[in-house]
Formats: C-alpha cells, structure tokens, sequence
C-alpha cells in the first residue's frame, strides 16, 4: 500500500496495444501494473487539477480561459493529433 493510502479494486478495459506497451514499460521498470496505472491516472488528476487552476488565473487576470477547441489544438501542437477511438 502507499503511504497508508486507503487502496481500492477496480476492472478496466484499455486498448490491447496499450497494455502490451505499458507491460513493457512495466518489465524496464520492475514496477506493477497497478502501480504504473495509479501513477498515470495521478499524473492526470494532477494535469486537470492544473488546469482548472490557470483558467481561474486567466479570469482573474481578466484573460479568456482557452476555448475546448483552442485545447485540443495546442493539444494537438505539442503532442501530434490524437489516434481516434475504434468503434
């Protein structure tokens, strides 16, 4: 357990190709999945977190939070575009 966090169980259904990546990643690290996971889903608690924190200073600052469409395009800049999802 991590740092006397109280942990819970949970199913998930990801990508195969995803899975074989992050086991990859997983076998170089020595780490689990479930840790390599949390640590992911922690990464993007934190990434929301934050951007829910600089719209509240572009208000403040009486600056436009960036529109959804304005996002994903600077998104899409510093990332490359988004595969989309299989249906």
């Amino acid at each position: 357990m991590m740092g006397g966090m109280t942990m819970a169980k949970i199913a998930i259904t990801i990508p195969q190709d995803t899975l074989k990546k992050a086991r990859g990643a997983i076998r170089r690290s020595r780490s689990s999945l479930s840790a390599y996971i949390s640590t992911a889903v922690e990464d993007r608690v934190q990434a929301d977190d934050l951007d829910s924190l600089l719209d509240e200073m572009d208000r403040e600052a009486g600056r436009t939070p960036m529109t959804q469409r304005e996002r994903k395009q600077a998104t899409s800049d510093l990332y490359g575009p988004r595969k989309r999802k299989r249906s």
